[in-house]
């Protein structure tokens, strides 16, 4: 999955001389926090709704303009990285938002909201179907044989996921389809398994 994909594409910038009062009233008329600055369409900084309350907090002065509070030099992508690393980034500089640059040249805003929902399609949380938790026996190709039994059972998987309590214990989440999983879990535990819980997700 590439920013490029999930990326916001047509964006809301102002220039340096705006100031406080008039970002404000951009990011309300449009529902965002973050706001690229730019001069003659060349990126020079970044605008965040944290930069606005800092300033109020402070100075309590809406004619402060945007060359005086932005963040220089933001964290930067490209389009054609994938949504992991922009993630690492985030995490890494512990901000809400990269401005995607391709060539030098402004192109798109990806934010932790964008990724969140990214991260929800791939491993298909929004998708309503079953989440099985599975305690997989200690023995080697366990988690196939799981796998087997389920496609066996005309179950579809949608992602996997694992939930390590201890060396020893660890929880398979396994996302299905939805549909019957009556008899995949019946199987499943008469091969020596063990479903911990079985959640529908709608």
């Amino acid at each position: 999955m590439k920013v490029k994909n999930w990326m916001k594409k047509n964006l809301v910038t102002v220039e340096p001389t705006a100031n406080i009062a008039q970002i404000l009233s951009l990011m309300q008329r449009h529902l965002i926090r973050h706001i690229p600055v730019v001069d003659k369409k060349n990126l020079v900084g970044l605008i965040t709704d944290a930069e606005i309350r800092n300033n109020l907090y402070e100075k309590r002065d809406f004619d402060v303009q945007a060359k005086d509070i932005m963040i220089l030099n933001p964290v930067t992508i490209n389009p054609s990285a994938s949504i992991d690393r922009a993630s690492q980034l985030i995490y890494q500089y512990g901000i809400g938002s990269l401005l995607v640059l391709e060539r030098r040249k402004l192109v798109g805003i990806i934010t932790r909201n964008d990724l969140l929902a990214a991260f929800m399609e791939r491993f298909g949380v929004l998708r309503p179907g079953f989440r099985l938790d599975v305690m997989l026996e200690s023995r080697a190709n366990a988690l196939e044989e799981v796998i087997a039994i389920v496609r066996k059972h005309g179950g579809r998987i949608v992602s996997f996921g694992i939930e390590i309590q201890s060396s020893r214990r660890k929880i398979y989440q396994i996302r299905l389809d939805k549909g019957s999983w009556q008899e995949i879990v019946s199987a499943i535990e008469k091969a020596g398994h063990k479903v911990i819980s079985i959640l529908e997700e709608e």
